[in-house]
């Protein structure tokens, strides 16, 4: 699982796309933290997202799978 950073949950999808070259839609996204803004800069937390490839044989199986039951 990688992670990424960014100062809006956007963002840091963005950048992982981007790092691993990816569209969205052949992505697994998982919010891990949202960003925090803080008082007067204190406490101030970047959003934290998991992105991984989707790999697509596995998908399909999954989908007959579902399909069957």
């Amino acid at each position: 699982m990688v992670v990424y950073s960014g100062r809006t949950v956007e963002q840091a999808i963005e950048k992982g796309l981007r790092d691993l070259n990816l569209p969205r839609m052949k992505a697994h996204i998982k919010v891990i933290s949202r960003e925090k803004k803080g008082f007067l800069g204190f406490g101030k937390k970047p959003a934290q997202v998991s992105v991984e490839p989707i790999i697509e044989e596995i998908a399909h199986k999954l989908i007959a799978m579902l399909l069957k039951w």
